[in-house]
C-alpha cells in the first residue's frame, strides 16, 4: 500500500527541478554566462576606458583626435575648397606672424598666409608668410578687377 507522502515525493521533486532549471535559465541570461552577453559597455579603441553609450567607439578626450585629418570619413584630400585649405594650412602650421616679402614697406600688421603656385595644393611648401599690402600685391588684386572691367 502506498502512503501519502510517497504519492507526492515525484512531484515535489520535479517540479523543484523545473524551478532550479528555470532560476537559472533567468540568471544566465543576464549575465556573462549567456549566448546573448556582449560584454556590456564597449571601451575606448585608445585608451581601453568604460564608455556610456553601446554605439560610441571612443572616449570623449580622444574623440577629436581620432576623427582629425585624413582619418574623418569626410576628408576630401586634395578636392578642398579655397577657405578650408586656408583653414588647414593655419592649423598645421600657425597663424602669420610676420611678412617674408624682402621689398615689404612695413605698411600692415596683419599677416596673411598666401599661395606661392595659385594651383591650392594640400603641400605645405607651397604657401608663404605675408602682410595684408604684400599679398595683394602678389595675388595682383588691383590687376584681376581692372582687367574684369575692361573685359566687359
Amino acid at each position: 500500500m502506498q502512503t501519502i507522502s510517497s504519492l507526492y515525493q515525484p512531484r515535489t521533486v520535479v517540479v523543484l527541478n523545473e524551478m532550479n532549471n528555470y532560476s537559472d535559465w533567468k540568471i544566465g541570461r543576464t549575465q556573462e554566462k549567456s549566448n546573448a552577453w556582449k560584454g556590456g559597455l564597449p571601451k575606448c579603441k585608445i585608451c581601453g576606458k568604460q564608455l556610456s553609450r553601446y554605439n560610441a567607439t571612443y572616449c570623449r578626450e580622444h574623440k577629436g583626435i581620432a576623427y582629425t585629418g585624413d582619418k574623418h570619413p569626410k576628408w576630401k584630400g586634395n578636392n578642398v575648397g579655397y577657405g578650408a585649405l586656408h583653414t588647414w594650412v593655419e592649423r598645421e602650421v600657425g597663424k602669420a606672424s610676420k611678412c617674408t616679402n624682402p621689398k615689404c614697406k612695413g605698411k600692415s600688421n596683419i599677416f596673411e598666409w598666401a599661395n606661392i603656385s595659385g594651383k591650392y595644393k594640400r603641400d605645405l611648401d607651397d604657401w608663404k608668410e605675408l602682410c595684408r599690402s604684400c599679398h595683394m600685391v602678389f595675388d595682383k588684386v588691383g590687376y584681376k578687377v581692372w582687367e574684369k572691367r575692361r573685359n566687359k
